[in-house]
């Protein structure tokens, strides 16, 4: 009997000690749980505010490279309508992009039904003419905040003034219109971990431009609110501490349905600043732990049954108390690790799986893991890439590899802790990509790993290359016409004098073939000169709607003798019912020749030159080959451009001539070659569709 009773005392006394210590446990686990989530949260809230930030960047860019073009070629409103068409395609996110002159009055745009400033009721008028004019003074693009609801959107302007390169005089600005949900859901929703988070946005002065669980909200202000927001909230005194801090979190429960979990940070943007917060509902972030204790307390009963049981069993209570007892502490202390490694691994997967950007981590030999938009940027799965020892420097090209182990060694020895490179890399396809690394260390069950970060910086690059080649082209032609226009006249001056010679001299051999080389070489000269001219004038082009085949039977019928006194074949091959074509044919007859002229000074005698035309979905394609020596991949690269030739006699104007021509009818010439195999020029113009 006082077995039995010590025996109840004793399990009496530790089902009590047990279920405190769970009741300790569960509080202290829901308090490392919540701080957990506040620093999750407080980061998903900077990822959000950068990538808000890169957002806006990117479409300021885009705005900016519009208020350049017209300073630096000749200004035609058909020409920069177009300009402004091609930016709305490539960039998404506009709402509208139209150019307006220096007294506030759209002049065109896209797409239709772009708004005038100059139209605007007046408050928005005065409030858009104060940035405008700051804009303008500060020579730099502004955002203009309207504050106000247009057809339920909230619009913001990004404002980039143009000045003249001739007197730096201003002329007017480019208005880049963005619909402020539409561009915060593209940039904020890959952030999102749980379905049931939501994102939203007040501005500097305290307005809410971006909510999606609230829109009849919108455009309302912090400090002057109405009385239907005290239907949810008590107060806002939460969301006035978010515009005073940079960066931060907390609990929101002055509100009358259930508490959230807040992280907030602020994106600077060009001349204001936006606070960008994220809200997970507190039930969300409880559900998991709720689960947990439930299974912990099924755990503990089973434990002290077991203890019961084992009391009964075992004549030498006290003893078997104390190994009983410590087993279990093992037993907990073993599970709440393995649950926290299970918890940060998770944790770190779903912050990876959700980057926009893509991410791999990697030792100093292979890739351990990678993303889904790694792979969907590369082309290679996350199996086959871990399960075969793939390096990444097998992505990244050969002159970048050096640059690339540096930085990781730099790590490795704790000279930097987080570092960006820029490199050059190739996905599955051999496709070439323009890429910036942030490069960072991280200790994964006691080993060293390297994380990667990769921003695809292609496109970006290409638009910056693609606006130095037009500056350098229009300034290219700008030279050449001066410099024809001033040797033209000394060069008429001196075959004239030249001529007045020859006339004079006896009839010496010697003598007359030295002015015939002299008036051989002036006649190059004006050749040049004239491509010079050629190839700076502003092409006008008099289009017409024909068959292309009559142009190449014909032109093939003007090639026949030059080919024949070359001693060369033509080749020719031309489908069937080819649609109608709206071109200059004159122009396109001076490509041609230009083509051929190249493949028939590539060619050897008794060799062959062909002639393939066909239709490709709504284009021609016209494919002119040769079985000369071909060229290197470094001549391929120059053959567009002005004054490159492969020849000693050539002007090096023909190929950009005809490439000039090419662009004016929305078309394009490109050339492969592979040496000692010959080339193929491929000319493609745009069909004439049918109306149904």
């Amino acid at each position: 009997m006082k077995d039995k009773t010590i025996i109840f005392t004793t399990a009496t006394i530790i089902i009590f000690l047990l279920g405190f210590i769970a009741h300790l446990q569960y509080f202290q686990t829901k308090e490392n749980l919540i701080q957990l989530y506040s620093e999750k949260q407080a980061t998903l809230a900077q990822q959000a505010a950068i990538s808000l930030k890169s957002y806006i960047k990117e479409r300021v860019d885009a705005v900016e490279f519009l208020a350049h073009f017209p300073a630096h070629n000749n200004f035609k409103l058909s020409k920069y309508e177009n300009e402004i068409k091609h930016t709305f395609d490539v960039v998404h996110g506009f709402q509208h992009i139209f150019y307006v002159d220096k007294n506030v009055a759209s002049i065109i745009g896209y797409p239709k039904g772009y708004p005038c400033p100059s139209k605007q009721t007046v408050e928005i008028q005065d409030r858009f003419k104060k940035i405008f004019d700051e804009a303008v003074r500060q020579k730099k693009t502004l955002i203009f905040e309207r504050n106000v609801l247009t057809d339920g959107k909230v619009i913001v302007c990004l404002i980039s003034p143009i000045f003249s390169d001739e007197n730096d005089s201003f002329v007017g600005a480019i208005i880049g219109a963005l619909d402020v949900k539409k561009a915060l859901y593209e940039a904020l929703k890959p952030i999102m971990v749980h379905s049931e988070d939501h994102a939203w946005v007040i501005n500097e002065p305290g307005y809410l431009i971006y909510h999606p669980e609230h829109e009849e909200m919108l455009v309302q202000n912090l400090f002057d609110v109405q009385e239907k927001c005290f239907e949810c909230h008590i107060d806002f005194k939460m969301e006035k501490k978010m515009l005073s801090n940079p960066r931060g979190f907390g609990i929101k429960d002055d509100i009358k349905l259930p508490k959230q979990l807040i992280g907030y940070a602020q994106s600077e943007l060009i001349s204001t600043n936006w606070v960008v917060a994220i809200s997970t509902p507190f039930e969300v972030i409880t559900t998991s732990l709720r689960s947990e204790f439930r299974n912990f307390l099924l755990l503990l009963v089973v434990i002290i049954m077991t203890i019961v049981f084992g009391a009964f069993l075992v004549n030498r209570i006290n003893t078997k108390h104390i190994t009983t007892k410590q087993e279990l502490e093992n037993l907990k202390i073993q599970t709440a690790l393995i649950n926290e490694k299970n918890e940060a691994e998770s944790r770190y997967r779903i912050l990876v799986e959700q980057s926009p950007d893509p991410i791999f981590l990697c030792d100093r030999k292979n890739i351990l893991m990678v993303n889904q938009s790694f792979e969907n940027l590369f082309g290679y799965t996350e199996e086959n890439i871990c399960e075969t020892n793939f390096s990444i420097l097998e992505l990244i090209e050969q002159s970048y590899k050096k640059d690339f182990i540096n930085e990781i060694k730099s790590l490795i020895k704790n000279e930097k802790e987080v570092s960006t490179i820029s490199l050059r890399m190739k996905n599955e396809s051999g496709d070439k990509l323009e890429v910036e690394i942030s490069l960072s260390r991280l200790l994964i069950e006691k080993q060293v790993a390297y994380q990667g970060i990769i921003h695809d910086v292609t496109k970006t690059r290409q638009l910056d290359r693609e606006r130095a080649q037009r500056e350098h082209l229009a300034v290219i032609g700008e030279m050449s016409a001066r410099i024809a226009h001033e040797i033209k006249n000394p060069l008429a001056s001196i075959q004239t004098g030249i001529q007045l010679l020859e006339r004079q001299i006896a009839k010496d051999k010697t003598q007359i073939s030295f002015y015939e080389r002299l008036r051989g070489e002036i006649q190059r000269v004006d050749s040049i000169l004239k491509g010079l001219l050629t190839y700076a004038r502003e092409e006008h082009l008099n289009l017409k709607t024909m068959e292309i085949v009559s142009l190449i039977e014909r032109f093939s019928d003007l090639v026949k003798p030059t080919l024949k006194k070359h001693q060369l074949n033509l080749k020719m091959q031309l489908a069937d019912n080819l649609p109608r074509v709206k071109i200059d044919e004159q122009k396109i007859e001076q490509v041609l020749w230009n083509v051929f002229l190249n493949a028939i000074q590539a060619s050897e005698s008794g060799k062959n030159i062909f002639l393939n035309l066909n239709q490709i979905n709504y284009k021609l394609v016209l494919k002119i080959s040769d079985e000369g020596s071909g060229m290197s991949e470094l001549q391929l690269k120059k053959i567009f451009q002005p004054f490159f030739s492969t020849r000693t006699q050539g002007s090096g104007l023909g190929l950009p001539i005809s490439k000039k021509i090419m662009d004016k009818h929305g078309g394009s010439i490109s050339v492969t070659s592979m040496p000692g195999k010959g080339t193929t020029f491929t000319i493609e113009l745009p069909a004439v569709r049918n109306k149904s």
